[in-house]
């Protein structure tokens, strides 16, 4: 769910620029490095992504928690930093980010703790929690 809001609100809106630019007309650096911790987020969260899934298919239950907090926690992170537009005003992303971080609490996600307890809410339709608690 992350990944598509961030391309289509905060890639896709990134002040455009080639080399042809003048220097003048450059992102500022306080979006540059908002950008940069975005992509930095993006590749860490794919191995903490593939780390979660080695623990599920070595079915270790208690990894799997550690594993969770640290994804949700990752995430909400990374929401937070960018949830304003790049000119620093609210837009459709902050509205859904400020929901998005509130349903990850709810369901137990992040800094909030609980981490199996809400691998258990969002998989158990699609028969993962089987793998983690056999």
């Amino acid at each position: 769910m992350l990944y598509p809001a961030l391309r289509k609100r905060r890639i896709s809106t990134y002040p455009p620029f080639t080399r042809l630019n003048p220097t003048s007309s450059l992102p500022p650096w306080h979006q540059v490095k908002r950008f940069s911790y975005m992509l930095s987020f993006c590749e860490d969260f794919s191995t903490a992504t593939d780390d979660l899934a080695d623990v599920l298919y070595e079915r270790a239950p208690n990894l799997v928690q550690a594993k969770l907090e640290l994804i949700t926690t990752m995430a909400c992170r990374c929401v937070d930093e960018v949830r304003k537009g790049w000119d620093e005003e609210e837009d459709e992303f902050t509205v859904w980010s400020g929901k998005w971080i509130a349903r990850v609490k709810e369901v137990g996600g992040g800094d909030t703790g609980g981490g199996i307890e809400a691998f258990s809410k969002m998989s158990r339709a699609s028969g993962l929690i089987d793998v983690v608690t056999a």
